[in-house]
């Protein structure tokens, strides 16, 4: 999850899957991308998904610092699965479930996207160097 407009560096590449180029904001992306590439379980994706920011005023404040309603945010990725289901997957390094400010942005997703009826939302962590 990462706020909207943010400067990152930007990965393109060719998704098989989606038939046109994504972009994705960090190497754990493009490795988790990669994944879902290869996982025939998967129909497509989406990468930096913009949450409504209408929507977003609908979320539960509790525990979360109020200034985070006030920003735009993107989740990693929604993905589609070949029985129909979806889910939301957020990208997050091991180091970051130390971070309280991380955690409380992972609660805001999870929240949202549970309002907007997505109950498979996971903490995709991938390490560096490959492995998800």
């Amino acid at each position: 999850m990462h706020k909207e407009g943010e400067l990152k560096r930007d990965i393109k590449f060719m998704s098989a899957k989606n038939g046109e180029m994504r972009k994705v904001h960090s190497d754990a992306a493009y490795r988790f991308a990669m994944h879902l590439e290869e996982d025939a379980a998967v129909q497509g994706y989406e990468c930096g998904v913009p949450f409504d920011r209408s929507k977003l005023l609908s979320v539960s404040r509790t525990s979360i610092r109020s200034r985070y309603f006030d920003e735009a945010w993107t989740s990693d990725f929604y993905v589609r699965y070949t029985d129909g289901s979806s889910a939301v997957f957020e990208v997050v390094s091991p180091d970051a479930y130390m971070k309280i400010a991380e955690v409380e942005k992972m609660e805001l997703s999870r929240r949202y996207w549970a309002m907007l009826g997505i109950r498979r939302w996971v903490i995709a962590e991938v390490k560096k160097g490959g492995g998800k």
